[in-house]
């Protein structure tokens, strides 16, 4: 089931963070911190969920039963025999769904180990703008995409089945796969492997710029000015403000 990822071919990628998490900006400057989320956490509850193609009761059993005796070459014949048996016996007894539930389960649990952080194309997406930072109330980091940010890859919007027997092959390319009523979210991502611990350290001056919401409390504003004027490493500060000439966002510069 392995897909060839597509690189995120963009120089910069931006992040949308809600008022609320201005609180965070602190270690994102000073300690150059960047949280992943495991699959759970998302704001998509189909997240890092298989979805099985349909499949045989019989099909099933052949694979349990194949299962056990890869793991198991030195089975005698009669032990085969008594494997098949019970698979028979199992099936008999909880059925085809209930086994795949049951399966399904244990490799969500599994999936969910690995690590997410996304981000969007471009700063101007007025959709981002109102449901990820407060309906234009809180900001958006710009990154350079370089670093640990050049690991980026497009996101599929096309759902898939996988079949049950192939789980074994499940690649990084799962991660990278959502249903296409997200299509709107322009969303690239870093999936990082289960050993990698979050948040991660990124270079400093990959973060170059910070937008703020038109309507961001002045409060926030200050606490972000502040804190922009600690960091050593510099970084330009502007505001997102849609005009009503043009009919889009335009960039004041604020610092």
């Amino acid at each position: 089931m392995t897909k060839k990822l597509i690189k995120a071919n963009y120089p910069k990628l931006y992040k949308y963070y809600s008022p609320d998490k201005v609180k965070y900006l602190h270690d994102i400057l000073f300690k150059s911190e960047l949280y992943f989320s495991s699959p759970s956490q998302l704001n998509d509850p189909s997240e890092g969920k298989l979805k099985f193609a349909d499949m045989s009761e019989d099909d099933l059993k052949e694979f349990f039963y194949n299962y056990h005796i890869e793991n198991n070459k030195s089975l005698t014949d009669k032990e085969r025999l008594i494997i098949k048996n019970k698979i028979d016996l199992v099936m008999k007894q909880f059925g085809k769904e209930a086994l795949l539930r049951k399966c399904h389960e244990t490799l969500t649990g599994r999936l969910d180990k690995n690590k997410i952080t996304s981000f969007s194309k471009r700063w101007d997406n007025m959709a981002l703008w109102a449901k990820y930072a407060d309906n234009h109330k809180g900001f958006c980091l710009e990154f350079k995409n370089d670093g640990i940010f050049s690991l980026a890859c497009e996101v599929d919007y096309e759902e898939t089945t996988i079949n049950f027997c192939n789980t074994d092959k499940i690649g990084i390319d799962f991660f990278f796969q959502k249903k296409p009523e997200w299509t709107g979210e322009e969303e690239v991502r870093i999936v990082l492997p289960i050993q990698i611990q979050s948040p991660y350290k990124f270079e400093p001056a990959l973060l170059c710029k910070i937008i703020l919401g038109e309507k961001m409390d002045i409060k926030d504003r200050e606490n972000i000015f502040e804190l922009v004027a600690k960091r050593t490493v510099p970084i330009v500060v502007e505001e997102a403000r849609y005009s009503t000439y043009d009919k889009k966002l335009i960039l004041n510069r604020l610092n």
